[in-house]
């Protein structure tokens, strides 16, 4: 999925990028196991 929105939006920033994954999941806050979850995330892409 961050693939996908990240070819999508066109953007490279990472914050962006996990506040659109956020957002698409249905979550509210970026708590500090969220944004080391998506870091690794977007770390194996």
């Amino acid at each position: 999925m961050l693939r996908i929105l990240r070819e999508a939006n066109g953007t490279g920033e990472s914050e962006a990028l996990k506040r659109q994954a956020l957002d698409r999941l249905g979550w509210m806050r970026l708590t500090r196991n969220v944004n080391e979850f998506l870091d690794q995330c977007i770390a194996l892409m």
